[in-house]
């Protein structure tokens, strides 16, 4: 694509550099294609993303009008909407054919949307500048492309509190696992300062699973805490008398986050169909949740 004047240097045109695929791997070595959602995330599990870029390194270098000294660069840069940080990969040389580009973040960085962009840039020069009208400095941007994925479920990154539900008085200090606390409807507002998780540390279990979160009591006591936490969050949602699930709201938004929830759980649904069937049969809605949530492994 050619660039906008006001950048004051030349960039490959359209179809010389291109992403092939952009990938997400399971952590055991397998890959499949990024999803628009990923709902079984949560915030103990890193996050490996690979990307092959195709390039025509001599069209890149003509159409530039750079020198074939130049080194020219490629990396992935990431933002995550539900903790703000931001934050790139290592850049590796571009190489005439295929690159593959990685990255590796831990979970407990991300949360709300991740988004990516891939960026092809300049190097250096190597040597004198052949034309006027070429990039200059290390770092000018030749080429961009970008992806997103929802980090939805429980490993959102709304607050996690651990607190003694008998001291602070929640749920009337009985002794409850956990308790989800809507600290503002309002569709507009932070989604990571509107939700907050709590988690009794009064019960021995509880912060034992805390503790010792890959043991397969704890892996089931986190399989059960994402299922109701997804059912709370879908009544929240079907509850809410603004909601527009087809809305496009503000990225890391309360409003976002329901929307993204519903639709990745039940694509192709409206929002009044789902209302109808939460109040004419709860338990089958329940049932089917439990089917999509993953609640029996």
């Amino acid at each position: 694509m050619k660039p906008p004047v006001s950048l004051g240097y030349l960039r490959p045109r359209e179809g010389v550099i291109r992403a092939l695929s952009w990938l997400v791997s399971d952590g055991s070595g397998d890959t499949s294609d990024l999803p628009e959602s990923m709902p079984n995330w949560d915030y103990q599990q890193p996050v490996h993303l690979v990307s092959i870029v195709e390039a025509n390194l001599a069209a890149v270098l003509a159409d530039s009008d750079l020198p074939a000294t130049a080194a020219i660069r490629a990396h992935m840069q990431w933002h995550a909407t539900g903790t703000g940080l931001r934050g790139a990969g290592a850049a590796v040389d571009l190489e005439d054919g295929s690159t593959t580009i990685d990255l590796r973040l831990p979970g407990d960085l991300l949360g709300g949307t991740l988004n990516l962009e891939i960026r092809v840039v300049l190097g250096s020069l190597g040597g004198p500048a052949v034309s006027p009208y070429s990039a200059q400095r290390p770092g000018a941007i030749l080429w961009t492309t970008g992806r997103r994925t929802h980090l939805e479920g429980v490993g959102t990154r709304f607050p996690v509190t651990q607190l003694s539900f008998a001291n602070t008085g929640i749920a009337g200090g009985r002794g409850a696992a956990w308790c989800l606390h809507l600290e503002s409807a309002d569709l507009v507002d932070s989604a990571a300062g509107s939700l907050r998780l709590f988690v009794n540390t009064d019960q021995e279990q509880v912060r034992e699973y805390m503790r010792q979160h890959e043991s397969p009591a704890a892996v089931q006591f986190t399989r059960n805490l994402r299922f109701a936490v997804q059912r709370h969050l879908l009544a929240i949602a079907c509850e809410h008398d603004e909601l527009d699930i087809a809305a496009d709201y503000e990225a890391g938004s309360l409003g976002e986050f329901l929307a993204a929830l519903v639709r990745q759980l039940f694509p192709g649904r409206d929002l009044y169909s789902l209302q109808s069937d939460l109040r004419r049969n709860p338990g089958e809605f329940e049932a089917e949740l439990q089917a999509l949530t993953g609640y029996v492994p």
